[in-house]
């Protein structure tokens, strides 16, 4: 027994410190980028990369503990001993030619070891084309005694545990015949440390994510881990790829494409020309649930605060979760079928968001939230949306966090309040606060409907209207815009299909001092318009925003899409129409055009999001 705790203990040992040594040798090789600003930043980057370091130790102990669990019946010491060398010897040299390529295409590609090179393999030259020859003899060298020394180390090390494996009082512990319990143990414990602890999110990149400065968040990768990762994530796009590209572009560019022709100024919807914003993202508050769009009247103080506001009557959801619709809000990026741009990091870092526009315009940007930041990769993409300020489960006593998604929502909108009633915030903000009680489980302390779900949505109405009522008591109220829409869709209340247009009619409402009167837009819009509309009233250019529509520009055309699981719906004032991908067939069509467009428009963010 004893025997197995002491090899199990090494391995892991060994790999971590092998992990610790590869992430110095990339921060040398990026040696401008990792000290330019001192030491402080990357000192935090090993600290912020150690729990992916323990999760890719886990993945690399599983074929040892494989080993250990046959020998703990098979008793044969000496094979014992070479099957262990033999792994030990194989996952060095794979961890060293990781990180050498990690360090060579870093450089070039702007992101640590995926997947992606490998789609690249049918044409390794061109692969690795962005080096010189010089480049890669540095490189092979580097490999070649990053392994050997590996190997080395290892073989010498094993040596070692296996003489204090053999010593008396080692075996005479080991003849009590208990040797799986180690092995039971340390699976455990290898378990959590792959998951990256247990809480409800899982490791993933966001999980290391800290710094607004992308390279020190790349620092705190582990290539071995993120490899791993990506291959799980990787899907083939070929069959959202249903028209030749040269249609889907005419198509998309005649018909669906935002209008770039400059807007003709028309009154303005604001009191002020740069007024704070504050967006409320409320989780699951689907239409079917709101008088304003026809449902339920779960939503009174919704409604109340629509009365002197901004209604936009006919505005849908993209997608269907939260990594979805905060993609969707945030950097107006199209939900798709089966992919979330939050998820893959390396190329959601490169589109451009709404909170990255308005710090360039003079906003201070805060996110507020009270459950786990981790989950989903949240955190890295808020970071890198430019949110200087991120409120989570973290800020949140253990008393506050009684949710299963972490603190109540009138924990969460009484510390946001708290915090704009004790003058936290400057002269130019954009706060973002995203609610949680009103998902699944749909457990709140509140009982006023039979209904869970419908129950769980007033409990946050009256969260927010509460919230709200606070706010409009401070000396924010005058100049700030509040923003109040859902997160996503919800099929919860009629039963809807996941392909039902209703599903996805979602309302949303613009109110605050900054207001100048009530109104209903009755044009056909989504959540992926708000940057556009936004920004087009602010007066700030949004031609990065390629999917984003201005609302109030004529010159753009008018229609709604989203993705469910491997499928999508388009709606238009002609009519709507609906397909399955996995079938290859539509499911409702009002005209075969609006079909073809909604393919077009897939095919398009299928294609952009490969570019990235």
């Amino acid at each position: 027994m004893l025997s197995k705790a002491i090899y199990l203990s090494f391995f892991y040992i060994f790999f971590l410190v092998c992990f610790f040594l590869e992430r110095i040798l990339f921060a040398l090789f990026n040696f401008g980028n990792t000290f330019k600003d001192g030491i402080a930043e990357p000192i935090r980057s090993f600290v912020h990369g150690f729990p992916m370091d323990l999760s890719a130790t886990g993945y690399f102990m599983i074929p040892f503990l494989l080993a250990t669990l046959l020998f703990s019946f098979w008793k044969n010491k000496s094979a014992e001993h070479s099957t262990y060398k033999v792994i030990g010897i194989v996952l060095s040299v794979m961890t060293s030619f990781f990180c050498v390529l990690d360090i060579v295409l870093y450089p070039a590609w702007g992101f640590r070891l995926d997947a992606t090179p490998f789609f690249y393999m049918q044409s390794p030259t061109a692969a690795l084309a962005s080096g010189t020859t010089s480049d890669y003899l540095i490189y092979g060298s580097t490999l070649l005694l990053l392994a050997a020394s590996f190997v080395y180390a290892f073989v010498r090390l094993l040596g070692m545990a296996y003489e204090i494996a053999q010593k008396d009082y080692v075996c005479r512990f080991d003849g009590i015949g208990l040797n799986f319990i180690p092995v039971v143990l340390f699976v455990g414990f290898t378990v959590l440390a792959i998951r990256g602890g247990v809480g409800v999110s899982t490791m993933n990149p966001g999980r290391v994510y800290f710094s607004d400065k992308v390279y020190f968040n790349h620092l705190a990768i582990n290539p071995n881990w993120n490899l791993m990762y990506s291959i799980q994530k990787t899907d083939d796009f070929s069959g959202y790829y249903t028209l030749s590209d040269e249609e889907s572009q005419r198509v998309y560019e005649e018909s669906l494409a935002p209008s770039r022709k400059p807007r003709v100024a028309t009154d303005t919807l604001f009191n002020t020309s740069r007024p704070n914003v504050l967006l409320c993202i409320m989780e699951s508050f689907g239409g079917t649930a709101c008088k304003l769009t026809g449902g339920a009247d779960a939503m009174p103080n919704l409604c109340k605060y629509a009365e002197d506001g901004i209604v936009f009557n006919r505005f849908y959801a993209n997608s269907f979760r939260t990594d979805r619709g905060l993609a969707c809000i945030l950097a107006s990026y199209p939900g798709m079928p089966t992919t979330s741009l939050m998820k893959v990091t390396n190329k959601s870092q490169n589109v451009k968001k709404l909170p990255n526009a308005l710090k360039e315009a003079g906003y201070k940007n805060s996110f507020y939230y009270g459950g786990d930041i981790n989950f989903t990769n949240m955190n890295s993409f808020l970071v890198m949306s430019g949110y200087e300020k991120i409120i989570c489960d973290a800020n949140f006593t253990k008393d506050q966090k009684q949710s299963k998604w972490g603190a109540y929502d009138h924990v969460l909108f009484d510390f946001l309040a708290k915090d704009f009633e004790n003058g936290n915030f400057g002269d130019r903000f954009f706060c973002t606060v995203l609610s949680s009680s009103s998902h699944e489980p749909f457990e709140v302390p509140y009982k006023h409907h039979e209904d869970k779900y419908l129950n769980s949505v007033m409990y946050s109405d009256s969260c927010l209207g509460s919230f709200l009522d606070r706010f409009r008591q401070t000396k924010y109220w005058d100049n700030t815009l509040i923003i109040i829409l859902p997160d996503h869709s919800t099929g919860l209340v009629g039963d809807l299909a996941n392909s039902d247009s209703l599903r996805y009619r979602i309302p949303m409402v613009w109110c605050g001092g900054a207001v100048k009167r009530h109104q209903v837009v009755d044009k056909i819009s989504s959540q992926i318009d708000l940057s556009a509309t936004l920004l087009g009233q602010l007066g700030i250019k949004h031609d990065d925003f390629m999917f984003s529509k201005d609302v109030f520009d004529n010159n753009s055309p008018e229609y709604a899409i989203f993705a469910f699981n491997n499928g999508f719906g388009i709606i238009e004032k002609e009519g709507y129409a609906s397909y399955d991908y996995d079938s290859q067939t539509e499911i409702t069509s009002t005209d075969a055009k609006i079909l073809k467009r909604g393919k077009s428009f897939i095919q398009t963010v299928y294609r952009d999001f490969e570019r990235r």
